[in-house]
């Protein structure tokens, strides 16, 4: 079942340096990709100096009701995912400068993260200068975990090679792979069920495969940058209760960011 979201980014703080932000980009919100460490994210945030800047990103409204109705619903169902397996999602991005080395890939990016105030809210940490890197707990956590099926996680920002076809080819054929083998081994790991299995009333969710894909439009000067962001959402539910069982559902998400 295929579905749109639209979201706009109502407030930043700081430098967001999207000029850095490549035109497309996939990550994936199951682990070792995203890792449960909210807390430990949102206590760095409030600590560190000079601080990290910072997006918010909320859903758009849209004019037709029903359409909006469902645009807040999905974005809602999203944010939910991550807050209730208290995860945070990570996106590398290689930064093009000179003094750059190859293991600086591992160490920027963005942090993609819900609130516990609202399920319309997920904020964005951007660690996108070289004298601002991921938090030393983002490997520590990633090292604890077997890794996952590669794929094309980390992007350069050249708008020509990010565009092109056969690097679109790339990252389909990837996302393929990905979701075939996320759908024969356990869809979830053991430390995330840990987290979700006491927020969730007599039923457990098998998350087979949850992507994200940031797109960027590059668009003329004076026309605000454009940022799609699509998530493919499979998800099997077992009710405890019935032992009813509900087909998998996937739900693709276009989502336009306004800065």
């Amino acid at each position: 079942m295929g579905s749109t979201i639209r979201v706009t980014a109502v407030e930043t703080d700081g430098d967001t340096q999207s000029h850095l932000w490549p035109d497309r980009f996939v990550f994936s919100v199951t682990v070792p990709y995203a890792l449960p460490i909210l807390a430990q994210l949102r206590a760095y945030l409030s600590h560190r100096s000079p601080s990290i800047p910072l997006t918010t990103f909320i859903p758009d409204r849209i004019r037709d009701s029903d359409q909006s109705a469902a645009n807040q619903s999905h974005f809602r169902s999203l944010s939910r995912m991550l807050w209730d397996g208290q995860l945070v999602a990570i996106v590398r991005i290689a930064l093009s400068s000179p003094s750059s080395s190859p293991g600086d890939a591992e160490r920027h990016g963005i942090l993609l993260f819900p609130t516990s105030n609202s399920s319309s809210v997920l904020f964005g940490a951007l660690f996108l200068t070289p004298a601002d890197v991921f938090p030393d707990f983002v490997y520590t956590q990633r090292a604890t975990h077997t890794a996952a099926p590669s794929f094309a996680s980390t992007y350069p920002n050249s708008p020509k090679e990010a565009i092109g076809p056969s690097l679109l080819g790339h990252f389909m054929g990837n996302l393929r792979t990905l979701t075939a083998q996320f759908l024969l081994l356990m869809p979830i790991h053991s430390t995330v069920m840990q987290v979700l299995r006491p927020k969730i009333d007599r039923r457990i969710w098998h998350l087979k495969t949850t992507l994200i894909t940031l797109d960027i439009i590059r668009n003329p000067p004076l026309i605000p940058t454009t940022i799609l962001l699509s998530a493919v959402l499979q998800q099997t539910i077992l009710d405890m209760g019935g032992f009813g069982f509900h087909r998998p559902m996937t739900e693709s998400v276009y989502t336009p960011l306004r800065f």
